[in-house]
Parts: C-alpha cells; sequence; structure tokens
C-alpha cells in the first residue's frame, strides 16, 4: 500500500519545524536574566500621593472671562431680495 502526502502539506510542516528550530536557537534566555549591578533604587510613592501627582492644587476664585463683551444681534436682509 502506497501512502499519498500532500506536497502543500509537507512543505508547511517543513518550514514550521524550521522557523521553531531557528526561534530555539537565536534567542538566548541570557537576556531575561537579571544584572545585579544595574539596579536601582525607586522612590515608593503611597495611593493618595499617586493620585494627586496629576492634580492642580488650588482654585481661582474670580476666573477672567473669555470674551470682554458680547455684540448685539442684527437682523439679517432676506439675500434674495424683496421680489420673492
Amino acid at each position: 500500500m502506497k501512502l499519498k502526502v500532500d506536497k502543500t502539506l509537507a512543505a508547511s510542516i517543513a518550514l514550521h519545524v524550521l522557523v521553531i528550530g531557528w526561534g530555539l536557537v537565536s534567542f538566548s534566555t541570557r537576556a531575561f536574566e537579571s544584572i545585579s549591578g544595574r539596579i536601582r533604587d525607586v522612590d515608593v510613592v503611597s495611593a493618595d500621593a499617586f493620585a494627586k501627582a496629576g492634580m492642580k492644587t488650588g482654585k481661582k476664585e474670580n476666573p477672567k472671562p473669555l470674551v470682554d463683551k458680547v455684540a448685539e444681534a442684527k437682523p439679517v436682509e432676506d439675500a434674495v431680495g424683496k421680489d420673492h
């Protein structure tokens, strides 16, 4: 009995084996090791201080208005004319 194998399936399996093998060889686990000489101290901040870090302190009592004076509305004349 002769076993028929699809060429595209065989090519896909071979390509996947090559890519996974390349990944296992090329990616080193050394990159994940910590180096004790490079560890730096960090500041520990409380949750309240962290929440208030971006907030502005103090409020303006009388904020300046964006516009000094608003003009009165004027009636608009018909642009087509009075004939219609």
